[in-house]
Order: structure tokens, then sequence, then C-alpha cells
């Protein structure tokens, strides 16, 4: 049997972007649904290290709360594509300029603040097939959790995004208008 689930916003694509924009919608009052089709956070090394701009939007929206300290300036030693000795400075009353951090931590992160804000987050859950309809954006997966075992469930939404870029099949068919660059 189908389930039939309509949102304001479908994100495809559960990693600290999907994550974090759910978050960030979800705390302003909008309905949003994220699939995921990892069942968990993946632990494989990714990105762990944040940058100074990146650093400083994550404080300023809470995201880093007891990650980082904020006060006097200071600078922070990094590499760079394999470059030693380079070197980033903060203002004072900035956060330190690099935070070294797994990103599977700011995934969790970002999934608790994304649940605590109201977003529906279903893993488990492979999306099969998304549509442009008329007025929605329909969206079929099949998974263990959220969806119906035995068949593939329905979810539609005003809009969908992508959180893995060209290579997700939301890209492929077409809603995401601009894919990520290579």
């Amino acid at each position: 049997m189908a389930i039939r689930i309509h949102v304001q916003v479908a994100i495809v694509g559960g990693g600290p972007v999907g994550m974090r924009l759910a978050a960030e919608l979800a705390a302003h009052g909008v309905r949003v649904l994220v699939l995921e089709s990892r069942t968990d956070v993946s632990l494989r090394p990714k990105a762990t290290t944040l940058h100074a701009r990146t650093v400083q939007s994550l404080v300023r929206r809470g995201h880093l709360a007891g990650l980082i300290s904020v006060g006097g300036a200071a600078t922070s030693p990094f590499h760079f594509a394999g470059i030693p000795g380079l070197a980033i400075s903060a203002p004072a009353g900035e956060p330190e300029p690099v935070l070294k951090c797994p990103q599977a931590e700011l995934e969790r992160r970002f999934e608790e603040r994304a649940r605590t804000a109201g977003a529906r987050i279903l893993r488990g859950v492979s999306v099969t097939d998304v549509q442009q309809e008329h007025d929605a954006v329909r969206i079929t997966a099949r998974g263990r959790r959220g969806a119906g075992a035995g068949g593939p469930s329905t979810w539609s939404g005003r809009t969908v995004r992508a959180a893995r870029c060209a290579s997700s099949r939301a890209s492929a068919a077409g809603c995401i208008r601009r894919p990520c660059p290579r």
C-alpha cells in the first residue's frame, strides 16, 4: 500500500548539506522532509576541516556551540592541497578561523537541530523517481522506515532540493536546474 505525504520542501540527501538546509528551513516554520538512503551517519572520513568563512557562518547561525571559541584575535596554522605552513587569522570577536571536526559530527548536530525544529527525517529510504508536476514535485521512494516495506511511498512538495549535487536522482530528473560544479 502506497503512502502519500505533502510537504513544502523535500530534501533528497541527508548529509551535512541536506541536514543543515532542513534545520534552517524548519526553524523558520517550513514543513520539511529529508529522504536519506543511509540508515545512519557515515563514519567514512570526508571533510575534516572548516575554514574561516564557513566557521563564521555556522557560529553566527548557532551550529557550532561548544565546538569552537569566540574571543580575541586568533591565528591558526593549516595546510591545503599538500601545501604546509599556511596560516589564517581572525580578528577579535570572531571565531577561531580553522575548526578540525569530522563531517559525521557536523551531520549529527545538523540532524539534531533539524529534528528539534520539526523537520521529518526518513533514513533508509531510496528515491526511485522524481517527477515535476503542474504545481508540485512528486517523489517516489522505497525503504524500510517511513515507507511501506512492501511498496513505494510518494511524497510531494513545492520544492525539491538535492543535497548530493549532479549525481542525484533529483538532479537527473531536472528538478535541479543548475548542477553543482565538478
